[in-house]
């Protein structure tokens, strides 16, 4: 497996495959950890899969839980709070955290050192990737250059994974073009230092000044975010004078001195919104922002990589396997494109919501902020900007939406063993579950049915211990919920319906018995 960038995409895809025995070469065209700080937040379920990569108590060592995001009209007085815990929510985890890039990206390193049978090449540039045609050992090939030396090399891989960011050389040799979903805005971001805490509420904060829409963000340890939209007028070289940057920055500071900031960084980007097409090309796949690019506004950049690397890590596992043939493959952007287009078109909801709203605003607009002053839209808004994953070979929904499938399974905490508690995922394994409220539903099933799910090493875990769990079954009309190694929900239902659930997966090429080809 070729792993082409080592951002926290590509660091995530590569531990995700190397706990599952997946031999990698990670690829990086850059020496070292980039030193700046970008992302500043991932969510629950982001947190989630940091956990499945074995990851998860060095992630919440180096992140603090907020508060949630409030968004601000022009005199900062608060026109919606969207509330997030700390304590942990739906995936067992706060469901909001800001973090130091740079820790995280360490981590994720530090962490592909446990796989013998993964490696990280630096000072690495991909020349040319092409589909295998019959005559190699692997079904794909690709030309790296030494950055250093100039020396190419041929290496052939199972599947080439892009994670090469927002400017993909990788994204031209699949053939995939950017679609523009029609956001393109030039931002100022300045990172600070400050040698004691600014007393403002501790989450995000989102001006919605159409004279001046900002990004106020308390990333932790002293450091603090803020983004200034450039208006008509403005040029990048007057929004990154010294003076400037302080003049913007002084009305969130409460009183301290400008002159006592440490600035980081101070830089001006153009914020998009676009999804490539097709993400796939035989065994060369798109991920991240490779795949797609997002506004900052809720804060789901980084995390959608982290959910393509989730979704695709396991297809790719079964394909290597022989229990899955490429047909599977077909199923990642299927499900994970519309997911980040709804995320894309909230992020965009909200930079319309802080821009819009001034006597010149279009009525849409001015409609967008008088809608999140109320409190049931505020309270919804973060769960529709994390939205099922639509029907197909991999989600049996049945006739009603709510029924579950598509979304991840809750994770409570359950007593574990000497009284200490621990989080309902380690009893579930790397491999399909079927979680479920009452009798065993494997004691009833045909040899056939049986060998299948064995075969799969699918656990069938009870969910008695946790009511959380049981409530949740009940709620969506079933006993019996069948899970996805990405901890997705693939299915609501009774014991009944595992046979048809076992034939589901064999109609989307799944094979209990890994195949010779």
């Amino acid at each position: 497996m070729l792993v082409v960038g080592a951002g926290p995409t590509g660091l995530a895809a590569a531990n995700l495959l190397g706990a599952r025995g997946i031999p990698c070469l990670v690829a990086e065209r850059e020496l070292g950890i980039h030193p700046l700080p970008r992302a500043v937040h991932f969510d629950d379920e982001v947190f989630r899969v940091l956990q499945a990569a074995g990851l998860g108590a060095e992630a919440a060592a180096i992140s603090r839980p907020i508060l949630g995001m409030q968004i601000l009209d022009a005199g900062h007085r608060v026109l919606a709070e969207l509330q997030r815990d700390p304590r942990g929510g739906l995936h067992g985890h706060p469901e909001s955290n800001f973090f130091d890039q740079p820790a995280l990206e360490g981590i994720l390193r530090r962490g592909l050192e446990r796989f013998p049978h993964v490696e990280l090449r630096e000072s690495t540039e991909v020349e040319a990737v092409e589909q295998g045609r019959g005559d190699g050992p692997k079904p794909v090939r690709a030309t790296l250059r030494d950055r250093a030396s100039g020396a190419l090399r041929e290496v052939w891989a199972d599947a080439v994974l892009a994670c090469d960011g927002a400017r993909s050389r990788c994204r031209s040799f699949a053939g995939a073009a950017a679609e523009d979903l029609r956001f393109e805005e030039s931002w100022l971001v300045v990172d600070v230092r400050t040698p004691e805490p600014l007393r403002r509420w501790d989450g995000c904060q989102q001006l919605a000044d159409p004279r001046r829409p900002a990004t106020y963000v308390p990333v932790g340890g002293g450091r603090y975010r803020w983004e200034f939209m450039l208006m008509p007028g403005d040029t990048p070289a007057e929004m990154l004078r010294e003076a400037r940057v302080a003049e913007l920055v002084a009305p969130w500071l409460g009183g301290m001195d400008p002159e006592k900031l440490e600035i980081i960084r101070r830089a001006v980007y153009t914020f998009h919104a676009l999804v490539a097409r097709p993400w796939r090309r035989g065994r060369l796949l798109l991920l991240g922002d490779a795949a797609h690019q997002t506004p900052p506004f809720l804060g789901q950049g980084m995390c959608a990589g982290f959910r393509d690397a989730a979704n695709l890590a396991w297809k790719l596992a079964l394909v290597l396997e022989g229990r899955a043939g490429d047909e599977l493959l077909d199923s990642y952007e299927a499900e994970r494109s519309p997911h980040v287009r709804r995320v894309i078109q909230m992020a965009v909801f909200l930079g319309r919501t802080m821009m819009g709203g001034g006597p010149s605003a279009h009525p849409a607009d001015r409609l967008l902020r008088a809608a999140l002053r109320l409190p049931l839209l505020a309270k919804r808004l973060p769960k529709t900007a994390a939205p099922a994953l639509s029907a197909g070979p991999l989600v049996l929904r049945r006739r009603w939406r709510s029924d579950g499938a598509g979304l991840p399974l809750p994770q409570p905490e359950i007593p574990g063993e000497g009284g200490v508690s621990a989080l309902f995922d380690e009893r579930l394994g790397s491999g399909f579950a079927v979680v479920f409220a009452g009798p065993d539903p494997a004691a009833g099933l045909r040899a056939e049915d049986a060998a299948f799910w064995a075969g799969l090493a699918t656990r069938f875990v009870p969910a008695g211990r946790s009511d959380v769990l049981v409530r949740w079954l009940r709620a969506k009309g079933g006993s019996c919920a069948l899970v996805r190694p990405d901890r997705i929900v693939a299915a609501v239902g009774r014991s009944s319906d595992l046979p048809g659930w076992a034939a589901a997966l064999r109609a989307a090429g799944i094979r209990s018995d890994p195949s010779p080809g």
